[in-house]
């Protein structure tokens, strides 16, 4: 036995020792179906791709789950209005706490220093004079919050400084819990700010990064917040120092030749990014996904380390849980000519660099979010939809009747 024990670990270690090793534990037959909640609001067909659950929160007993898509083309093109869905833990049943929020897409849920559950108007359905951003009041309610200049789009919310930040087409700033915010736009009218990085001390904001080559090195540029100001001062930044190693992996299109003083931009999208303790986590979407776990030791200065993953494994959601952050991932897996499953993975880190795994499971789609309440998990799954290789829209092929549906592991840890 023992030797088996350090066969295995010794396996783990050769094959992936920077992070992480491959789970073993398979709870596939310990996970409860606990249905299709977004169904009857969006049935099977193109709609279904709204019951994508983009995000998921415990918060007071109950799992909120979102959902919609604010994409202009289809599959399930501007699905709102969206549902507010939640599992309630206590009466083990699905509740519709809102009929319809005014908005295409239900995501990034956030809990705030007043206690108070939000969410940001991804793509409201109304004018683009103002954006929105959703709070469940202390009675329970949802308020629909419409202070934010050109609110087109409010992709992520934060707190900082006692004051609420909103991204989108600029930055809006409310000191008053949104009854009024003010837009500081920096350039960013025409570009979308898509997250927040906070840090204890300072905030910064990310739009697309198109990092241009200088010399040797790719420089991009970003925004900090600078409280004497109530504004954001832009700053340049090496992508070494946020994203250390992508650029080497950064070419050329085929046949393109430059022009001699013409300076080469590679993009990268940031998303999710996460606090925890000291420091930020973030996903980087290009060619894939890959993760960074970075410091902000001084200044304007960043000190990111790569997060690495199984070359087949790809990320999709992670939360902070009391002196934890957990990572759900992954991989997908042929089961039959004519059908796909997906094995996922949990993982656990303390320091936000190193994860471990906890189990993982099969489904017959993706597990795109997750949350705990207790020490259950729950899961909601997702779906790709096929693109026409020459126009690279949506090809007709059906979604997944699988979409939005949720799993519960009990037990989890």
């Amino acid at each position: 036995m023992a030797k088996k024990m350090l066969l295995l670990f010794g396996a783990c270690f050769l094959a992936f020792s920077a992070s992480f090793c491959r789970a073993e534990e398979d709870v596939t037959d310990k996970l409860e179906d606990l249905g299709v909640p977004h169904k009857e609001r969006f049935p099977d067909g193109e709609m279904a791709y709204a019951r994508n659950i983009w995000d998921m929160i415990s918060y007071q007993g109950r799992i909120y789950l979102g959902c919609g898509g604010y994409d202009n083309s289809p599959p399930a093109a501007n699905a709102g209005p969206v549902p507010v869905l939640a599992w309630d833990t206590e009466s083990e049943t699905f509740v519709t706490e809102e009929k319809g929020l005014p908005d295409e897409q239900l995501d990034n849920f956030k809990v705030f220093s007043d206690g108070l559950l939000y969410a940001p108007g991804i793509d409201p359905r109304q004018g683009w004079e103002l954006g929105n951003f959703y709070r469940r009041n202390a009675e329970g309610k949802w308020e629909v919050v419409r202070t934010m200049p050109k609110g087109v789009h409010n992709f992520d919310m934060t707190e900082f400084d006692g004051k609420i930040f909103c991204c989108g087409y600029g930055i809006a700033i409310s000191e008053d819990w949104g009854k009024t915010m003010i837009l500081r736009e920096m350039g960013l009218e025409r570009v979308r700010t898509y997250t927040f990085l906070r840090f204890p001390e300072r905030l910064f904001s990310v739009r697309v990064f198109g990092f241009e080559r200088d010399g040797e090195t790719f420089t991009g540029e970003m925004n900090v917040y600078v409280p004497e100001k109530k504004d954001f001062d832009a700053i340049k930044i090496s992508s070494e120092e946020l994203f250390p190693g992508l650029a080497e992996t950064f070419q050329l299109p085929e046949g393109f030749q430059p022009k001699p003083d013409q300076k080469i931009a590679f993009g990268v999208l940031l998303r999710k990014a996460i606090t925890f303790q000291d420091r930020v986590l973030y996903m980087v979407f290009r060619r894939g996904v890959s993760l960074f776990s970075t410091e902000n030791p001084e200044g304007n200065h960043f000190r990111a380390v790569p997060i690495p993953l199984p070359e087949d494994t790809r990320p999709e959601d992670w939360f902070v849980h009391q002196d934890a952050i957990y990572l759900l991932t992954h991989t997908p897996a042929e089961a039959t000519p004519d059908t796909k499953e997906f094995t996922n993975q949990v993982w656990k880190s303390t320091d936000g660099i190193h994860f471990e795994p906890l189990f993982h499971f099969r489904t017959p789609q993706f597990a795109r979010s997750f949350a705990i309440s207790g020490t259950d998990f729950y899961f909601g799954l997702g779906s790709h939809y096929k693109r026409d290789p020459k126009t690279w829209k949506w090809d007709g092929t059906p979604i997944s009747p699988d979409c939005g549906r949720i799993y519960r592991y009990k037990g989890g840890f």
